[in-house]
């Protein structure tokens, strides 16, 4: 019988003898492929100079050319621009702001006291008629805001002066004292020391209107301490309606005319949308941004953040109806 090798139990199997490998699939062809879209390039930063900024310059030559010739000439010419750059600059989104603010201030009125007097005066026909009779005559300076001393060619400062008017009207029949209404309507005369501080050409320039801005700032400030329940319940209000649109709201200009919307109680609505959008963005550049919007008191389409960054935006040349605009499109959503 043949001896049997020991080793051929660890000899390699015949190649004939080997398991065939498996085939693998070949990879199948995508049939969505030629629908996919392409990655959209990342946005560019816009390059150039501003054409606003070079008419801005010409007309400034121009100015300058004309004061050194003719003086007086050149003085009457520089009124008129700077009527013409409030204009611009009111040219947006602040008569709404205004009237939203009024309305809104009668409704924190109602809270504080207690009654729909305020809110009712405010919407009655009489307030309506008031107001367009006011925007036909003209506005009373002693109690107009950025309507005071602009042309009558100002039609958004026509308005705003009107609705100013009219509402405050509207709040003394609601039993108001003057002075009451016009801080609720935040126009309180200034007090004379800051009027004096302001009262030169420069500061005009920078701070066109400061009444609207200094009664927000002071009137808001003061509703932190409230007396009252009512004052309590419209202070609980403010700071609940503001937290709510800062941590829905994708625009902050959407929280700037919340907070105009809001009259004497627009600080601390913005104090709670700051908090909110803080808190939801999870970085403190969110609460800027709402600083930077409610700080617009102008209508600009800037706030003080936006100047600091961008100091050619304190020019105003670019009228703020385009910023109006753009924003308008955004809620609709077209491009």
């Amino acid at each position: 019988m043949a001896e049997q090798d020991y080793f051929s139990q660890f000899s390699a199997a015949p190649v004939s003898a080997r398991p065939a490998p498996v085939a693998r699939p070949a990879a199948q062809e995508d049939p969505f492929a030629e629908f996919a879209v392409a990655p959209t390039p990342a946005a560019q930063p816009k390059s150039g100079v501003d054409p606003w900024l070079v008419g801005a310059g010409a007309l400034g030559a121009g100015a300058l050319a004309l004061a050194a010739h003719n003086p007086a000439v050149a003085k009457a010419a520089g009124s008129g621009l700077m009527n013409l750059r409030k204009t611009s600059m009111l040219s947006g989104l602040a008569p709404l702001k205004s009237f939203l603010g009024n309305v809104g201030g009668s409704v924190y009125g109602s809270i504080e006291r207690g009654s729909i007097a305020p809110l009712r005066e405010m919407l009655s026909p009489a307030t309506a008629r008031e107001a367009v009779e006011v925007f036909k005559r003209g506005p009373n300076e002693a109690i107009a805001g950025p309507a005071t001393g602009l042309s009558k060619l100002n039609l958004p400062g026509r308005i705003m002066g009107a609705l100013d008017e009219a509402g405050q009207n509207a709040l003394q029949r609601a039993g108001y004292s003057p002075q009451d209404a016009a801080r609720e309507m935040l126009q309180a005369p200034v007090p004379e020391s800051v009027g004096r501080a302001f009262d030169n050409p420069v500061m005009d320039f920078l701070v066109p209107f400061r009444k609207t801005p200094l009664n927000a700032l002071v009137e808001g400030a003061a509703t932190f301490k409230p007396g009252t329940t009512g004052q309590k319940v419209a202070l609980g209000t403010a700071l609940g309606t503001g937290a709510a649109t800062g941590a829905t709201a994708e625009d902050p200009k959407t929280i700037g005319i919340g907070a105009a919307a809001s009259g004497r109680y627009g600080l601390p609505f913005a104090v709670g949308a700051g908090a909110a959008r803080a808190l939801t963005g999870g970085n403190q550049k969110q609460a800027i941004d709402v600083i930077d919007a409610v700080s617009d008191f102008g209508g600009m389409g800037r706030g003080v953040v936006s100047a600091a960054k961008d100091p050619s935006t304190i020019l105003a040349v670019k009228p703020a109806a385009f910023s109006a605009l753009q924003y308008l499109r955004s809620l609709l959503g077209i491009e």
